[in-house]
């Protein structure tokens, strides 16, 4: 997924793509701030950020790449016609070798309705809930 913004927009504006990026999980944001560099600008404008002096600390150009394994979650048992709502249910499985932590994680039935897991919510890997 690629996020664009810009400094020029709105706050507003800022304000929505930096809450999308916060639930995805990621630690960029958007700001108002400008980068400036005289040493060696493009095409002569010191407004163009172009620079081989970042800083390391944060891997901004390492490329992400999870390990499937965490993501195998299965649904193996779905009750969907109980007499109460209490008999409806579904079992999720976590296929993978890890944990996996569901938090914010939502299921949504056919008729719109939505269950989303809570916070520090952790499926043991091969377990079933």
């Amino acid at each position: 997924m690629v996020l664009l913004g810009s400094g020029k927009t709105s706050a507003t504006a800022r304000a929505n793509v930096n809450d999308l990026a916060a639930r995805l999980g990621t630690d960029l944001r958007v700001n108002a701030d400008q980068v400036r560099d005289s040493t060696t600008p493009v095409g002569a404008d010191a407004a163009v950020f172009e620079t081989t002096a970042l800083d390391t600390s944060f891997p901004l150009f390492t490329p992400y790449t999870p390990d499937e394994s965490d993501y195998a979650v299965s649904i193996p048992t779905i009750s969907e016609d109980g007499e109460t709502l209490n008999d409806e249910y579904v079992d999720v499985r976590n296929d993978g070798s890890s944990s996996l932590d569901l938090t914010r994680w939502t299921l949504e039935d056919e008729a719109g309705y939505s269950y989303q897991f809570p916070d520090g919510f952790v499926l043991g890997a091969g377990v079933i809930e």
